[in-house]
C-alpha cells in the first residue's frame, strides 16, 4: 500500500490537521476573547446555581402544601364513610 506521505518527509513536518476550529478564522487568544470566555462561563455557572435554588424553594413548596392539604384531609376525615364500607369490603 503506497504512503500518503511525499517521499523523504518526515512525519513531524507534515502539518496535522485543524480539528474543532474554524478553516477561515485563526484562532487568537487576546485578553478580551479570555475575559469574555470567563464572564460567559461565570454567568453560566450563576445561572445554574440560581435555577438550582429555585428548584429547591419550588420543591419545598410543593411539600408545604402537600402537608397542608394532608393535615386538612385529616380534620375532614370523620366526615366522610371510610372508602372500604362504600366499595362493600
Amino acid at each position: 500500500m503506497a504512503s500518503a506521505r511525499p517521499s523523504g518527509v518526515q512525519r513531524e513536518l507534515l502539518p496535522r490537521k485543524m480539528l474543532f476550529r474554524s478553516p477561515d478564522k485563526e484562532i487568537t487568544k487576546t485578553p478580551e476573547d479570555l475575559e469574555a470566555l470567563l464572564n460567559k462561563i461565570q454567568v453560566d455557572i450563576e445561572v445554574d446555581s440560581n435555577l438550582e435554588n429555585l428548584r429547591k424553594d419550588m420543591h419545598k413548596q410543593t411539600l408545604a402544601k402537600l402537608r397542608e392539604e394532608l393535615t386538612r384531609t385529616s380534620q375532614d376525615e370523620w366526615m366522610y364513610k371510610p372508602i372500604d364500607q362504600i366499595i362493600g369490603f
